[in-house]
């Protein structure tokens, strides 16, 4: 195979890829969501900026290494990738994700401490999941931690004794994100263009369940209170979702499967904006939606550019 160019738009596009871009957007809303939810004021913008930019270099140094790690496996089951498909060096890449997980670290002590020690979890979780444990089951609910602790990210900004969201309301909000994050996982293993509808049907209580949990938010917690604004986000996180997996079961064919993981995403967004708009957050609810914004695009984007080099792949061939 020839070497790809290095500064060529085909390798910048194999660079994005194996970074996982098309996730990162929603990703990074999470330490935002839990900086509103928690009681974040402007005052805290910047550590604010700070997590959201050290849980983005986390999500792609991971990605990076878990790629990494995974080569041999993605060379039957994922060929298509930056790393089998030999657009990057694998060393490269591990460089690259050893490179991204140290900054993190950096960029969330210049945040707080704590975050520090949420950020080091969540490399532990990484390593557990990604490396040690990737072969059995519990690497899923692994990658749903992670994606719980991204969330605690944003919380700790806010010491409990200061903020509206006290450790119960955290934990759940912890437990709502995680089960959704297991769900989407589930949905993102390279055999689920093979899958009937009983094994759909099997992953999506794990998707709907935690959407009616957020709904349910203002019953079990005090502190939280029935918002018009959280019912619009999480009925159309709930709508959309639930029509594209009722597709996807009832045809699971590519297509449907790919929307559906892509919707399930962003879903996730709109379902953290109904958690802060139900803690009394109606307006910071607002911005956090907004965040579908960039993460449309990039999706649009991404999808877009792989059209474009599978066409110029069949056209060479």
């Amino acid at each position: 195979m020839p070497a790809t160019n290095k500064s060529s738009p085909t390798h910048r596009r194999a660079w994005l890829e194996l970074i996982r871009l098309r996730e990162l957007p929603a990703v990074i809303a999470d330490p935002l969501a839990g900086a509103v939810i928690a009681g974040a004021t402007w005052r805290q913008a910047h550590m604010v900026v700070l997590v959201m930019l050290a849980s983005a270099m986390l999500w792609a140094g991971a990605a990076a290494l878990g790629d990494w790690a995974n080569l041999s496996r993605d060379r039957t089951r994922r060929p298509s990738r930056p790393l089998p498909s030999r657009r990057i060096n694998r060393w490269h890449a591990m460089i690259a994700g050893l490179a991204l997980l140290a900054a993190s670290v950096s960029v969330a002590d210049s945040a707080s401490q704590t975050a520090t020690r949420v950020t080091f979890v969540m490399i532990a979780v990484v390593g557990l999941g990604r490396f040690l444990l990737h072969e059995v089951p519990i690497a899923f609910p692994l990658e749903g931690a992670f994606r719980a602790l991204n969330l605690l990210l944003g919380m700790v900004l806010v010491p409990i004794v200061a903020s509206p969201a006290h450790i119960g309301v955290r934990i759940y909000l912890m437990i709502t994100i995680g089960l959704y994050a297991t769900g989407l996982t589930l949905l993102l293993e390279p055999d689920v263009h093979r899958y009937r509808s009983s094994r759909l049907i099997t992953i999506a209580p794990l998707i709907v369940l935690p959407g009616l949990m957020i709904v349910a938010l203002p019953l079990i917690c005090s502190a939280a209170a029935v918002s018009f604004m959280g019912l619009l986000w999480a009925g159309l996180a709930l709508a959309g979702v639930g029509y594209c997996l009722t597709q996807a079961i009832l045809a699971p064919a590519g297509r449907t499967v790919l929307r559906a993981i892509d919707v399930t995403a962003l879903g996730a967004v709109l379902l953290n904006s109904a958690a802060a708009a139900y803690m009394r957050h109606p307006a910071a609810s607002i911005l956090l939606a907004a965040s579908l914004v960039p993460a449309v695009w990039v999706m649009w984007h991404t999808s877009r550019a792989s059209q474009d080099a599978s066409s110029t792949n069949s056209s060479n061939t």
